[in-house]
């Protein structure tokens, strides 16, 4: 798209924002370093388009040598009532190109993005503190079949006691809150 615009020319995608962090995204990642962005609008989870699960993003850009900042905008509480212009210009933020990693980018705030840079250096990253081992959990394809909850579980586990070996603690994303400890209701 880029090659087809004439010099000061503008582009807009709409794309999963998953270019952003996952491995895939690396050589677009490596792409757009050597380009003007002018924004990336990041609707995270947020269920745009209401038939399909998508986690959208929409990315702009200019065909004018490389800026140093861009715009950005966290659009996850978008309420799709107001008008999007409206609302990605009350809510932008200007990111430092100069914090952005190879390995996956953050559009966090300046503020934010120094504070993730200062934890990255002196903090242990979770990779290797596990020695690379992180697993990817269960994937049933049919939750109803193997996940139970807890009175099921209690159930299983009297009538014999050796289930109790077997039957693990099943969590999922949405059971992970913030600064509290996760309890799993479901096994």
């Amino acid at each position: 798209g880029l090659s087809l615009l004439k010099a000061g020319g503008k582009l807009g995608y709409i794309l999963p924002n998953k270019w952003m962090r996952a491995n895939y995204g690396k050589k677009l990642r490596a792409f757009l370093d050597e380009k003007h962005i002018s924004r990336v609008v990041d609707f995270g989870d947020l269920p745009v388009f209401p038939d399909a699960t998508t986690y959208p993003s929409l990315l702009f850009l200019d065909n004018a040598p490389k800026s140093d900042t861009f715009y950005a905008t966290n659009a996850n509480t978008y309420d799709m009532q107001s008008d999007l212009a409206d609302f990605v210009r009350d809510n932008e933020y200007t990111v430092a190109r100069e914090h952005l990693r190879a390995d996956g980018w953050s559009l966090a705030k300046s503020t934010g993005q120094a504070l993730l840079s200062k934890l990255m250096a002196t903090g242990t990253p979770l990779g290797e503190y596990v020695n690379g081992k992180i697993f990817y959990g269960i994937k049933t394809g049919y939750n109803e079949a193997f996940v139970i909850d807890e009175a099921t579980r209690n159930k299983l586990i009297a009538q014999d006691p050796r289930s109790a070996e077997v039957i693990k603690p099943f969590l999922t994303g949405r059971d992970i809150k913030r600064y509290e400890a996760p309890k799993a209701e479901k096994y």
